[in-house]
């Protein structure tokens, strides 16, 4: 699977020195957004890669679903060498505010069962992570803007 454009392997990190590894999503249909970072110590991470992923815009609902399960899976096959790797991904219950836009949440939650089922498969630990855990942890505050 060819990587985005913008896709910056590691720093040469020794696999040793990594003491865990976790594969970041924020998944739709249309664009996914990925992060990979490195546990090298204590509160210590390092970005080992990132990118956004893109299915065709002109595909079908079904196709583009499974072209984008497709590329979310190649990213996490080639990252998933640590034999400690956890996949983070953002809960669905954070989409509980749609509200009437039901129909917008069916296509992700469809995309999440079956990364979760690849996942599932290989031994991968999924972990559902609430949007404003990610901002806590990243800026401090769980209430920072995008």
């Amino acid at each position: 699977m060819p990587f985005p454009p913008h896709y910056s392997p590691g720093r040469g990190l020794k696999m040793s020195e990594v003491k865990f590894r976790i594969i970041g999503l924020d998944m739709a249909t249309y664009k996914t957004g990925f992060c990979v970072l490195d546990c090298v110590g204590p509160g210590r991470f390092e970005v080992n890669s990132y990118g956004t992923l893109v299915s065709p815009d002109k595909e079908d609902k079904t196709n583009k679903l499974r072209v984008m399960a497709e590329k979310i899976d190649g990213v996490i096959r080639a990252h998933s060498t640590h034999p400690a790797t956890f996949v983070a991904s953002e809960s669905l219950i954070s989409y509980g505010a749609v509200g009437s836009r039901i129909n917008s949440l069916i296509p992700i939650a469809k995309l999440h069962g079956i990364v979760e089922y690849l996942e599932l498969q290989r031994g991968i630990i999924l972990v559902h992570v609430a949007p404003s855990q990610v901002k806590k942890a990243v800026t401090g505050s769980g209430r920072a803007s995008k």
